[in-house]
């Protein structure tokens, strides 16, 4: 969960496990809206220690969120990781690795058994800004399972052709 405040002081909850931001109107502390919101949404977070990154905490997974990129084509004053909100990312070059991908990849497959559907949902950044590893990352998974059901959070500008036919090929559900 991700908690952050507009310049209009509206608090917002960003929910990884369903994808969705939540505008909160009343005068709650965010200790409150936390522990309701726990309540609603238990956690399915996947946790990493160590540079070896052993993995411990045996949930299972509802979605897998990979942030490709920080880097981004644009800067919109609603995206909670523009310069507009304190304590948030600057944009820059950091990508995800390939390697690292396919590690939470598998790790996610191995723990989403339980689902008819699996859902993965690429997300930055920008994630067109990277888009060759957008290729690679939806090969790979479609090389190892069928039933997964894309999403891409996107400001669409930089799309191709290329881009457009791939897209199509895959049928992104876009938001």
């Amino acid at each position: 969960m991700l908690k952050f405040t507009s310049r209009s002081n509206t608090k917002y909850i960003y929910n990884q496990v369903d994808n969705n931001i939540f505008p909160i109107y009343d005068n709650s502390s965010w200790k409150t809206i936390t522990s309701e919101f726990k309540k609603a949404y238990p956690s399915t977070n996947i946790s990493f220690i160590g540079p070896d990154n052993k993995l411990f905490n045996e949930v299972k997974s509802e979605v897998l969120i990979i942030n490709l990129t920080d880097s981004c084509n644009l800067r919109c004053t609603y995206c909670a990781y523009s310069e507009h909100y304190p304590f948030e990312r600057n944009h820059n070059k950091a990508q995800i690795s390939f390697n690292t991908a396919k590690i939470a990849i598998e790790e996610y497959l191995s723990r989403s058994n339980h689902l008819i559907r699996r859902r993965i949902n690429l997300y930055g950044g920008e994630p067109t800004m990277a888009s060759s590893l957008v290729y690679k990352i939806i090969n790979f998974i479609n090389s190892k399972a069928g039933n997964v059901d894309f999403s891409i959070n996107t400001n669409a500008y930089s799309f191709t052709n290329e881009w457009i036919d791939f897209v199509i090929k895959i049928t992104f559900n876009y938001k």
